[in-house]
């Protein structure tokens, strides 16, 4: 039976957020959903993701494929996001 993954879901769009962490869960994974980058960051650092799915084009502040906002030092090394927008 294939590992049971938890994601962190990103992005400003409701619907997409909605259809992401639905499909991921009819998957058998476990899905936490974020509406924008700032708090995603802060999650981020306070839990551990398996992937983390982000909006590439967001509103307030980008959260790139390395785990760092914009504007900000932060990192989180070590681990392997990938980011995808649909324009």
């Amino acid at each position: 039976m294939p590992r049971k993954a938890h994601l962190l879901i990103v992005d400003d769009e409701a619907n997409t957020l909605a259809s992401l962490s639905r499909a991921f869960r009819l998957a058998g994974h476990e899905a936490t959903v974020c509406d924008n980058a700032a708090k995603a960051l802060e999650l981020a650092k306070a839990e551990t993701f398996d992937l983390i799915l982000s909006d590439v084009v967001m509103p307030e502040r980008r959260l790139d494929a390395a785990g760092r906002t914009e504007g900000t030092g932060s990192d989180r090394a070590g681990r392997h996001d990938v980011g995808a927008g649909a324009h």
